[in-house]
C-alpha cells in the first residue's frame, strides 16, 4: 500500500501540474517560515495566524501559474527564474527590514542609486548566514530536474486549465481580503503601517499596492492646479502659532550652525557604560545655561531616514512614506527652505558632508534650497585611513570644513552632517578608547564607541569656535536626525534601558532624539 502511494506520488511530480503543485507548496512553506522568523509583524490570534499561513497562496498561484501557459522546458524553466525572482525579493526585503523595520517600496528601490556608496559594508553587517536558507528549495528543485529525479512533462498542459489557476487566484485573493477587511478595516485606506498589508495580505501584494500608490500619487500630481494652495495657505494664516515674546529675533544677524548627529538618541544623554559617560561633551552642551535642551522630542523620518530629517529642519514638510522625497522631488519642487529664506536676508549659506555629493540627491536638493555652497568629500583631504563606513571620520570632517568655514562672509548659516556615528558603527582601534556594551548583539554594542567619538569630534569643534571667536556671535543648533538602534533590537534595548523585558510605550521612548539651541546670553534650561 505504502509502495503504491509512493509510485502515484511520483507520477504526479513527473506531470507538469504535480512538479507546479510542489514548487507552490515549497514557496508558500518558506515564506511563512520568513514571516514567522525574520519579520515582526505583530499577528495575534488565530485568525490572523491563520491568515498569515493562507496569504502567500493566491499570488504564488498566480505569479506560478505564468508558466502554464507555455510548453516543454520553457514551462519549467520559467517556474525556476519566476520562483528565484520571488525568492530575491524576500531576500532583499529580509536584509532591508532588519535594519529599517520595513520593507522595500519603489520609491527606496528608485532612489537606491543616490545612496548606494558604501553599501557593500553595511550589508555584509545587516545580511545573516540563516537568511539564504530561502533559496534552498530552488537549489533542491534544480537538482531534481537536472538529474532527471524529477521528469519533465512534454504532454501540452491546456490553456484553459491555466487560466482557470490564474483565476482561482484572483477568487482567493479576493477571499483573503475579504477576511482581512473584517478583522481590519480600512486596510488598505488607512495604510500608516506596511506590516498590516504584509501580515493580511502578503510581500507580493504589498508590491503591488506600493506601486498603485506611487502611479496614484504621480497622477494626482499631475492634475495639481495652484488654486489647490489657497485653502491650506488660508488655514496657515489663520492658525499660525504666534511667536514666542522671550526668544523671537533675539539671536537676529548672528552666524548659525546647524550639527546634525548621525543616528543619535536622547537615552545616550547622561548614559553610562561601566560608570563613564558615552557623552560627557555633548551632556555639559545640553545642560549648559545658555541651552535650551528639548528632552521630549522625537524623530518623525520615514523611508528617507537622514534625508528625511533634513527635510523636516530646513523645510517644515514630512518625508513620504514610502522612499525619499529628496530623491524623489529633491530637484523638481519649489521650496521655501531656511537656507533661500537666510540667503534673501543678507546670509552666506553653506551645507558640509564628508560623503559624496550625490548621496540621498544632496547635490541637486541643495540647490533647490537655495544652498550657496555644498562642501561634499571631494572637497577634503582623502586617505584611506580617513574614512570610515559611509565616509569621513567626524574628526578629519570638523577639522576640514573649518577651512571653509573662516571663509564664509559673516553673517552665515552652516549645516555640518556627521557620517561616524552611522550604521554598521565601524571604527578602527585607535580611535576606539570607550568600551563596547555587553548585550551580546554585534548591532547594539558598539554603538556607544562610534557616539563616544562623535562626542569627542563635537567638543573639537566646539574648542575651534571659542578659539576663533566664532562662538560669541554664533547661534549653535544641534539635533539627532533618526534613531541609531531600530525596535528589532528588543532584547538589547531592554539591557541598555536596565529592564528585564520591554513594552511598545518603552519603544516609543526610545524613539526620542536631542534637540538644543545654544548661544551666548540665551537664557537657557531643559525644556
Amino acid at each position: 500500500m505504502l509502495t503504491e502511494k509512493k509510485y502515484r506520488f511520483s507520477n504526479l511530480l513527473n506531470t507538469r501540474i504535480g512538479f507546479f503543485l510542489l514548487v507552490v507548496i515549497l514557496f508558500c512553506v518558506k515564506t511563512y517560515i520568513v514571516y514567522q522568523t525574520k519579520f515582526t509583524l505583530g499577528v495575534k490570534g488565530g485568525l490572523q495566524e491563520f491568515i498569515l499561513a493562507i496569504n502567500p497562496i493566491p499570488a504564488a498561484l498566480l505569479t506560478l501559474g505564468i508558466a502554464l501557459y507555455f510548453s516543454g522546458r520553457l514551462s519549467y524553466w520559467l517556474m525556476m527564474i519566476i520562483d528565484t525572482l520571488e525568492t530575491i525579493w524576500i531576500f532583499a526585503n529580509i536584509v532591508y527590514y532588519r535594519e529599517f523595520s520595513d520593507f522595500l517600496s519603489l520609491g527606496i528601490i528608485k532612489g537606491s542609486g543616490n545612496v548606494q556608496n558604501n553599501l557593500g559594508k553595511s550589508l555584509a553587517e545587516i545580511i545573516h548566514f540563516s537568511d539564504f536558507f530561502i533559496f534552498l528549495d530552488i537549489i533542491i528543485l534544480v537538482i531534481l530536474l537536472a538529474f532527471h529525479i524529477i521528469r519533465i512533462d512534454a504532454e501540452p498542459f491546456k490553456k484553459r486549465y491555466a487560466l482557470l489557476i490564474s483565476v482561482l487566484s484572483l477568487i482567493l485573493m479576493g477571499g483573503e481580503y475579504g477576511l482581512a477587511s473584517s478583522d481590519r478595516s480600512g486596510l488598505l485606506t488607512r495604510t500608516f503601517d506596511n506590516n498590516y498589508i504584509v501580515k493580511y495580505l502578503g510581500l507580493n501584494e504589498y508590491a503591488a499596492f506600493n506601486a498603485y500608490q506611487t502611479q496614484k500619487e504621480s497622477a494626482t500630481r499631475s492634475k495639481a492646479k495652484a488654486s489647490d494652495m489657497d485653502s491650506i495657505l488660508k488655514y496657515l494664516k489663520h492658525s499660525r502659532a504666534k511667536a514666542n515674546p522671550v526668544y523671537f529675533g533675539k539671536e537676529k544677524g548672528k552666524n548659525v550652525f546647524i550639527i546634525h548627529l548621525e543616528s543619535f538618541q536622547q537615552f545616550l544623554i547622561d548614559y553610562k557604560v561601566d560608570g563613564r559617560e558615552v557623552m560627557p561633551n555633548l551632556n555639559k552642551f545640553f545642560h549648559n545655561k545658555n541651552t535650551i535642551g528639548f528632552d521630549n522630542f522625537y524623530h518623525q523620518v520615514a523611508q528617507g531616514k537622514t534625508s528625511d530629517a533634513e527635510m523636516m529642519l530646513e523645510n517644515s514638510l514630512y518625508g513620504l512614506p514610502q522612499g525619499s522625497a529628496m530623491v524623489t522631488y529633491g530637484a523638481q519642487n519649489t521650496y521655501q527652505a531656511a537656507p533661500a529664506i537666510l540667503d534673501q536676508r543678507g546670509y552666506t549659506t553653506a551645507a558640509f558632508h564628508g560623503d559624496v555629493p550625490s548621496f540621498w540627491n544632496r547635490d541637486s536638493t541643495y540647490k533647490s534650497w537655495g544652498y550657496d555652497y555644498f562642501f561634499s568629500s571631494q572637497y577634503y583631504k582623502t586617505k584611506p585611513s580617513y574614512s570610515v563606513g559611509y565616509g569621513l571620520k567626524d574628526k578629519i570632517f570638523f577639522r576640514d570644513a573649518a577651512n571653509y568655514i573662516q571663509q564664509l562672509p559673516q553673517p552665515f548659516y552652516a549645516k555640518l552632517i556627521t557620517l561616524t556615528n552611522h550604521y554598521p558603527y565601524l571604527l578602527d582601534k585607535q580611535n576606539t578608547d570607550f568600551p563596547a556594551t555587553k548585550t551580546g548583539d554585534k548591532t547594539v554594542d558598539p554603538y556607544v564607541q562610534t557616539a563616544h567619538y562623535l562626542d569627542q569630534a563635537f567638543a573639537e569643534f566646539m574648542s575651534y569656535l571659542r578659539k576663533s571667536g566664532l562662538m560669541k556671535n554664533s547661534m549653535i543648533v544641534v539635533y539627532g536626525d533618526h534613531y541609531g538602534i531600530s525596535n528589532n533590537h528588543r532584547p538589547a534595548i531592554a539591557q541598555l534601558l536596565h529592564k528585564k523585558s520591554i513594552t511598545d510605550y518603552d519603544l516609543a521612548q526610545f524613539q526620542k532624539v536631542p534637540f538644543m539651541i545654544h548661544a551666548t546670553g540665551l537664557k537657557g534650561g531643559v525644556n
